[in-house]
């Protein structure tokens, strides 16, 4: 197959047009509502939504290490890897900003509620379920009536703390329609949106919890820090990536911008080390640090401008596509296998736990996305 050959403008700024590559169009569309035009799509936030989902992966394969002897030859390899992949859940916020606030579909409330958020929402329920009996029935203590006390919970509390990241990206996709008018323009249907979610989750909510008897009280309540108005620091992520993402290349060199994300690695894995032996106190692991927000804005910025000056094989760039599309899949069914490979198969080798989960939670999602209407169910593919 002939490689692709991308465009570029005159004087070698490059057009939003030149950062999507032909392909053909796919049998399928992903919850993610990435730019499909003509058979062409971003194929930068491919490679970035691979990276960061076996990123996030490998964190969580990391957390018992973690827990460990401190300052061993191990825990040191742990804390780099660590500060490696910390940046991963702000690329994730900032590729759906990037897509969302770019999609059409993002003015309709109708499509917000018939098809984005069925998409994430009906697998999300299944998963967290399944996780949540799973987990319960491998300590052996499942109680059906705590089981679903936990699910008609779920609306304060996490299923399991891996699922945190999809509370407020719920409520990025709800206020996504004023979002979109926000980039574009403004209507006072879009405010009357927004004051209705308001009233629903910050005043009718708190409401029902104070007038109805105390048992009941809490499936009212909400996440102080993620409730569907002050959405944290991660708020900035999901803009960040529409900005990025419109942004014009104008120079070509890409090794300024590895040379940054090198610096900023190496400065947070030893700000990591030196805050665990108490001699600096400079936030550098999780999303609201602001090293971590840099970290992820040059790495998001440097791989779209290295996939559009080095544009690889179209049989490469499907596998990508394939595993892009999967990705959604991978984060959702990554607890339930990692806790396998864990604790009921016996692997404590953090790489081999890492390595394992992946390739099984590959296949397995590969395999269900073949199956139609299942596909729908547990991965929102469509």
């Amino acid at each position: 197959m002939k490689e692709n050959k991308i465009s570029q403008t005159e004087k070698g700024a490059l057009s939003e047009a030149s950062l999507t590559t032909a392909i053909p169009k796919h049998r399928f569309r992903t919850n993610t509502d990435e730019k499909v035009v003509s058979g062409s799509r971003s194929v930068y936030i491919d490679y970035l939504k691979v990276l960061a989902s076996f990123g996030v992966i490998l964190s969580h394969s990391l957390a018992t290490p973690l827990t460990e002897a401190m300052f061993t030859t191990k825990w040191y390899v742990v804390n780099v890897l660590l500060g490696m992949v910390t940046p991963c859940v702000g690329i994730f916020f900032m590729i759906s900003g990037a897509m969302v606030l770019s999609s059409h579909n993002s003015r309709s409330i109708k499509y917000l509620f018939t098809r984005r958020l069925p998409r994430i929402g009906i697998p999300f329920l299944i998963w967290a379920g399944l996780t949540m009996a799973v987990f319960s029935e491998v300590g052996h203590n499942f109680n059906f009536n705590v089981w679903l006390e936990n699910m008609l919970s779920m609306y304060h509390q996490y299923p399991t703390v891996a699922f945190w990241f999809m509370y407020p990206l719920f409520g990025f996709y709800i206020l996504s329609p004023l979002m979109k008018v926000f980039v574009d323009n403004s209507s006072l249907k879009m405010v009357d949106y927004i004051l209705g979610i308001w009233f629903v989750t910050n005043m009718l909510f708190p409401f029902i919890a104070v007038v109805v008897p105390k048992q009941y009280a809490g499936f009212f309540s909400y996440l102080p820090a993620y409730n569907m108005i002050f959405l944290g620091q991660v708020f900035g992520y999901f803009l960040l990536g529409y900005r990025l993402h419109k942004a014009p290349i104008k120079y070509k060199s890409t090794s300024l911008n590895f040379t940054v994300i090198a610096v900023i690695a190496i400065f947070t894995i030893l700000i990591n080390i030196l805050n665990n032996k108490h001699i600096t106190n400079i936030p550098v692991v999780g999303s609201d640090s602001l090293v971590v927000m840099f970290f992820a804005v040059s790495i998001f910025w440097a791989i779209k401008k290295w996939s559009i000056n080095h544009p690889i094989s179209l049989r490469v760039q499907q596998f990508t596509t394939t595993l892009s599309n999967l990705s959604y899949g991978i984060y959702l069914t990554h607890g339930i296998v990692m806790m396998f490979v864990d604790t009921i198969w016996g692997v404590k080798n953090f790489f081999l736990v890492f390595l394992i989960t992946s390739l099984f939670c590959v296949i397995l999602t590969y395999t269900m996305s073949k199956i139609p209407k299942i596909r729908y169910i547990l991965l929102g593919i469509n």
